[in-house]
């Protein structure tokens, strides 16, 4: 008798755990594993190379739609990713566990009438002797995990920096950092790891009642001293609103799109967030959701 294919497809909508923070809207997660370095000795009179893998890694991407654990995540102290699939034609459900999750980058996009989206970089820190297997394990015939609601955001009610920002159609927000890792004292993989150099950077766009005021808009913001950027958003069914709060923002550079199809022109505006000697900004203070 042939043995029946055990398949998983991603559940929509689960729960994840991510370094000790619980959310939910789940749309979809990435794992690459490998190797990075690969390399060859000499034919030494043979007719292929005899090659040797070095510096295994798991890293990968994860989507989904709670946007109020995102800074939680992304500021979590490196610990397990755990979600679960279901299995086809069973019951039962995968279990994947990550280890040692360095989140590096966070992208956060608003669009107006639509589902918000969170997206996060990480790389698995294996431990002395670590090999893929030991950074990533699956574990079948698991029950169901419990349902988590999510905190979807649905569309921009205002945004203002020193003043109002009129017509505000969307917002991207990236948060990053610079992944150092190195392998050293004979490591099998990369088990010195740390995350430094932060930075957060976006782009907004808006539209506006005419063509003399949505370029003056956008102007206006190119010339504006540093300010926080503050973004309120309502939660979807009626869950209240969400205050996004970038800190020391300028805008660096803009533009405006003129097209036959679209009813109104838009502007993009682009920005970073500035340091503060008096007092310096950390991963918690520069961007904040509440």
């Amino acid at each position: 008798m042939a043995t029946a294919t055990r398949g998983v497809q991603t559940i929509h909508g689960a729960t994840a755990n991510i370094n000790g923070v619980d959310g939910g809207g789940l749309m979809q997660a990435t794992i690459n594993t490998g190797y990075d370095q690969v390399i060859n000795a000499t034919h030494d009179g043979l007719m292929f190379p005899m090659p040797e893998r070095l510096l295994p890694f798991v890293r990968g991407t994860i989507d989904c739609q709670d946007i109020g654990q995102a800074i939680d995540v992304f500021n979590g102290t490196a610990g397990d990713y755990t979600f679960y699939e279901k299995e086809t034609k069973l019951a039962t459900y995968a279990k994947h566990v990550l280890s040692t999750v360095y989140i590096h980058n966070m992208t956060i996009s608003i669009i107006n009438n639509d589902y918000s989206g969170v997206s996060f970089e990480y790389e698995c820190k294996p431990g002395a002797g670590e090999d893929m297997s030991d950074m990533w394990a699956t574990t079948i015939n698991q029950a169901k995990p419990a349902y988590l609601a999510s905190e979807r955001l649905v569309r921009v009610t205002s945004a203002t920096h020193t003043a109002l920002i009129n017509h505000v159609t969307g917002i991207t927000i990236n948060m990053t950092g610079n992944l150092l890792r190195e392998a050293t004292d004979g490591a099998l993989g990369y088990e010195d790891m740390e995350i430094v150099n932060y930075a957060v950077s976006g782009s907004i766009t808006f539209k506006d009642t005419t063509v003399a005021a949505s370029i003056e808009q956008l102007n206006g913001l190119m010339e504006r001293a540093k300010a926080d950027l503050v973004i309120v958003c309502p939660l979807s069914a009626g869950g209240g609103n969400k205050t996004i709060t970038a800190k020391n923002v300028i805008f660096t550079g803009g533009s405006s799109n003129k097209s036959e199809s679209s009813d109104y022109n838009i502007q993009t505006a682009n920005f970073i967030c500035t340091d503060n000697t008096g007092t310096p900004l950390t991963t918690a203070t520069a961007l904040t959701i509440v």
